[in-house]
Formats: structure tokens, sequence, C-alpha cells
């Protein structure tokens, strides 16, 4: 039988065909590290389309929190699907219990089995005995953490969410890129690197317990203050295995902070502070949530802020990986004489919330920014919501596959394995393989097709005993329509090789 062109070494050319391994191994880590190519234009709300972004909001604490968050729910017209309040580490074992399960129980009263999803924001303050091993009066220094001084309470807190029925994210120590925030590295002369070694630690302890319905996020500022090298918010970054989601904070506090009026791109996708939910796409494979959002009123009251509402839940679908959106519905830091970012008043009691200012502007422009089909009350499965790859477009559909040179050996399995990733589709993929006719390829895919908006799809290619040795163009397609080649080296034989890239006289 006639072997396919190209290069076809046989069995005496073994080293020969160590060089073309190392080559070839090269060659496709390259390919792999060359990123999704864009192939078509597209509309850059597909993910908004199809998953939704989440209804959520922050509501302050209240006697009868259920009722306030029904109200609110009925005033705005949707209901919430994300409710995130603030904790501290303070019951740490006080009476016997780890977690103030008040709230939860409010929530559950009202909704049960519709309960919307918790988002605790959880603060390493005021640790106590016997969940730590010493009292602390405020912020619990990192080291103390990661030296597992306050193991006992992280491991009941999260066997006591674990044996609750809600979902739960946990948003630990968010905004450490912040020199005010209490955990911030530089408060105790330390680098990002103690913050990453203590997250990491919480992460371990809390996974350990085996509580699946708990997620956790790490969630820095918008921007980084100051703004210096070492104290980027990437710094602290603890790695993909140990974040399920990322969250973001950012404001418009306008003459509260003396700064200049700021819209929700100027906060969120402008080169002034780096693209930032983009950057962050295109940096890591993980779903996105906005966890704290508001804005103050602006010199045209009360029209400025009911604009600036509307054009940000008309922006926040054009950012693909963004899977709910938070509206702080509170004064800063519950102070009355700070920033005003409400939307409906608030109570001390729970029921008796209202619209705002005095005319409705501000509640009514948010009622209609989230009746937008765009906007749920349903938040999508961890495994739904994330994406399979980063993306750095800005709206484009991408089809990819990688590697795009791979090798088989005849004397071994007789497989080849490569990937194909889809991102920001309408509508299911199917998958087909094509190899040259004689070839003796075959390939299947699993799953056979990738699903809106994206998904990543696994493909075995398998060759036959008889099959010639040589170099083989194969192709995936999509509807008979040719997505990409693969370029499919068959030998004999492959050969494990060494390369020392260091060699000590």
């Amino acid at each position: 039988m006639a072997k396919a062109p190209g290069f076809s070494p046989d069995k005496n050319q073994a080293g020969i065909v160590k060089t073309a391994w190392i080559g070839l191994l090269l060659v496709s880590i390259l390919f792999a590290w060359a990123g999704s190519e864009a192939r078509s234009a597209s509309d850059a709300s597909i993910a908004a389309s199809v998953l939704k972004i989440t209804h959520g909001a922050h509501i302050r604490p209240t006697q009868n929190y259920g009722d306030e968050i029904q109200s609110f729910n009925a005033l705005v017209q949707k209901d919430l699907g994300v409710v995130m309040y603030f904790i501290d580490w303070s019951i740490a074992g006080q009476n016997g219990s780890y977690f103030d399960d008040f709230l939860p129980n409010k929530i559950q009263q009202t909704f049960g089995a519709n309960s919307p999803v918790i988002m605790l924001t959880w603060m390493p303050l005021r640790g106590r005995t016997p969940g730590c091993t010493r009292n602390y009066t405020y912020a619990i220094p990192l080291s103390d953490i990661t030296a597992g001084l306050c193991d006992n309470y992280i491991r009941n807190f999260g066997l006591a969410l674990k044996a609750r029925p809600e979902r739960y994210i946990v948003r630990f120590a968010h905004e450490m890129n912040l020199y005010s925030t209490p955990w911030s590295p530089r408060n105790y002369n330390q680098t990002a690197s103690a913050y990453v070694a203590m997250y990491r630690h919480v992460y371990d302890v809390i996974k350990s317990v085996g509580a699946g319905n708990v997620e956790f996020m790490w969630s820095p500022n918008y921007f980084s203050d100051p703004a210096m090298p070492g104290n980027d918010r990437n710094d602290y970054y603890p790695g993909n295995s140990y974040v399920d989601w990322i969250g973001l904070s950012g404001f418009n506090y306008y003459t509260y902070l003396r700064s200049p009026w700021r819209t929700f791109k100027d906060l969120y996708d402008t080169p002034t502070f780096n693209n930032v939910l983009r950057d962050l796409a295109c940096r890591y494979p993980k779903p996105q949530i906005l966890a704290e959002t508001g804005t103050v009123e602006g010199p045209g009251a009360p029209t400025d802020k009911a604009t600036w509402i509307a054009q940000t839940y008309q922006d926040v679908p054009s950012f693909p990986f963004v899977r709910s959106i938070l509206w702080f519905n509170d004064y800063a830091g519950a102070n009355p004489y700070d920033a005003d970012f409400r939307v409906t008043n608030t109570t001390p009691t729970g029921s008796g919330i209202g619209p705002l200012p005095a005319s409705g502007a501000w509640t009514n422009a948010y009622r209609q920014a989230v009746a937008s089909s765009f906007y749920s009350s349903s938040l999508p499965s961890l495994k739904d919501a994330t994406p399979p790859d980063v993306y750095c477009g800005t709206g484009q559909t991408v089809l990819s596959v990688s590697p795009k040179v791979v090798m088989i050996g005849l004397n071994g399995p007789r497989t080849a394995f490569s990937q194909v990733t889809g991102m920001l589709f309408d509508q299911a993929i199917p998958l087909e393989f094509q190899a040259p006719p004689g070839s003796l390829l075959s390939g299947s895919f699993q799953p056979a097709s990738i699903t809106a908006p994206w998904g990543r799809s696994s493909l075995t290619i398998q060759a036959a005993p008889e099959t010639p040795t040589g170099v083989y163009q194969v192709a995936v397609l999509s509807e008979g329509h040719v997505i990409d080649r693969i370029e499919v080296h068959v030998f004999e034989t492959l050969f494990d090789e060494y390369i020392p890239l260091a060699v000590r006289n």
C-alpha cells in the first residue's frame, strides 16, 4: 500500500523519529499557545441571551429579612436570584454555633425551595475562641489564618453551610487590593503572596468538609489603591483551582470621594482601569459577578442617577462572562451621611420599603432596567456558567482546535487527542471528522456537539494497525464546513525522550 505523502520514517530510523518527536512536541505546544482564532462577527450578548444575567442585590439585614427581600421584589417587579450581605468571624463558636443562621432562616421561611442564592461577603475580622486559638479585636493577621489558628472555626463554618438547603457563594476577603481593607497584606508589611497563601488555606479547609452547596469567589476592587507594582489585582489571584467565581466591585461615588462622574463603562471598560472585565476574561476562564455596583445622584437630580442605572443594565450584557450584577441597595457603610446608592428605601424591620427619590425616578429606572429579557431570577449552575477557556475578544464567535499537530505510534495505543473549543454560539455546533481517503484514520468526538453559548469537545483520533506511516491532514467540520485542520504524524514507534534543561558541572 502506498504511503501517505510527507515525512515517513521506517523502523530503522529511531534517531530521526526521536528528533522528529521532539520537534513536533514543540510545534504542538506552540500551536496550543497560539490561542483561539475569531471566525466570524457575532452579537456580544449571546451569552446573556442563552445563560441570562441574574438579578441580584445587597439588601441590608433586617429583623424580617425575608419580608424585606419580598417587598423589594414586589417593588421592582423582578425576583432577586442572588442576595448578598456581610458577615465577620465574631460568631466563631459562641454558644456552640459557628454560623449565624438567623437571616437564612428568615429567607427559608419566606421563599422555601425558591430561595435566592446567598452570597456571603465573609470578612476575616474579630475571630474568637473557641473557633480561633485566641480572640482578635479586629483584623486577623494573614499569617495566623495560614498557620491554622482559626481552622476550628473555618471547618465548622463550612459544615454549618453544608447542612443547610441553600446554595452559597462565599465572597471571601474581598477588595484585598485596597490599602484601606483591613486584610490587605500591606497592613502587615507583606506582599500579595501572603494573601494568596491565606486564601488558599481557607479554601482548602472549607472544601475538605465536602460542602457541595458552597462556591468560592475571589473579589478584588475594580482599581488598586495604591496603584503600584505588587498591588495589581492580578497579583492576588489564587489560581484557577482555587476560584469558582470572580467578583468585582465598583461604584460611582462622584463628589463623595472627590472623583469625577464615572459611568459604568468608565469604571469597568476603559484603559484607565485596564478594561477590567475584559482583562479578567482574557486571563481567567471563570464566570464573573458584579458583586457590588451603584451610583450616587449627579448634578441633574434626579435624572443622572436614573440615566446611570438604565445605561448600566444596557451595557452589562456585552460582557460575555458576567452572569450576575448585584445592586448595592444601601448607603456606603450603611451610614446615612455617606454615599447613597439606594434604588429603594430601606427599613430596620423589613416589609416597609418604597420608591426613591420622592418622584420614584430611581426606582422606576431600576424596575425598567431589570425588566429586560437579559435578566433572570435564577443563577445558572457553576458548571453551566463556567466558560471552557479564556476570551480576549469583544463579542466575536470563536471556534478553535488545539493542538493542531498530533502524533500516533502504531506500536502503542494508536490514538491521539485534540480538543475543539467553541465560544459565543447561539445554537449547538455538531462536529464531524474527515480523514484523507485510504488513510485508515478515524475520529470521534465526546460530546458530539458543542452546546450554546460555549463548550468543549474532546477528539480522539484512531489509527488502524495497518495504517501507513507518514503525515496526514485531517479536518474537523461542522455541517460540512471545515473548522480547522490537524496534522497527524503516524510513526511505527513513539519514544519517550528526556530533555535536560540545565546541566550542573
